[in-house]
């Protein structure tokens, strides 16, 4: 369906620029837009037309989505509620509309549901120590890339409080 509907041709929204310019350290850091991403972009093998970028990370949220639906069935959900969450993901505006788009909102979203899966493994309460190191990683890229997504910083510790809870 992605494919039918863009081809996968990358699309450069209007502030994509600001993110892609990373500049030198130190004076990066106190621009406006974190250098994160315009380094990331800098180290892959994309060349100037980011011809393979959208199918990247089309790939990447599907492993994500993955990880999710296996952190949700070991929590305990069904499977018919573990693929009605997970679908719901993979049919979102954020993969419809923003899959091909140089811009790091969809690499954002991608982390945070990594980070969602590591909160369920943590409330069912296996590999404590590991999977709050990767909350950590993944929440924290989430915040760096898009600060927007600062809730989850806060409140994905909340869930995992009353996921804790639920679980025993």
């Amino acid at each position: 369906e992605l494919y039918a509907v863009s081809r996968y041709a990358p699309w450069i929204s209007p502030d994509t620029p600001g993110y892609l310019d990373p500049g030198s350290l130190p004076e990066a850091w106190s621009r406006m837009r974190h250098p994160l991403f315009g380094w990331l972009i800098a180290i892959l093998p994309v060349g100037q037309g980011f011809e393979h970028l959208p199918k990247g990370r089309v790939a990447f949220v599907f492993v994500a989505t993955g990880l999710l639906h296996v952190a949700l069935r070991s929590y305990g959900l069904s499977l018919r509620a573990a693929i009605s969450v997970t679908a719901s993901l993979l049919l979102s505006n954020v993969v419809l509309l923003w899959h091909n788009a140089v811009h790091p909102e969809f690499l954002a979203v991608a982390f945070a549901i990594i980070a969602l899966a590591q909160i369920l493994r943590l409330a069912h309460g296996r590999y404590f120590a590991i999977n709050t190191v990767l909350f950590g990683v993944t929440a924290g890229l989430t915040y760096i890339l898009r600060p927007t997504f600062l809730p989850v910083i806060v409140l994905f510790p909340v869930l995992y409080l009353l996921l804790a809870r639920m679980a025993g």
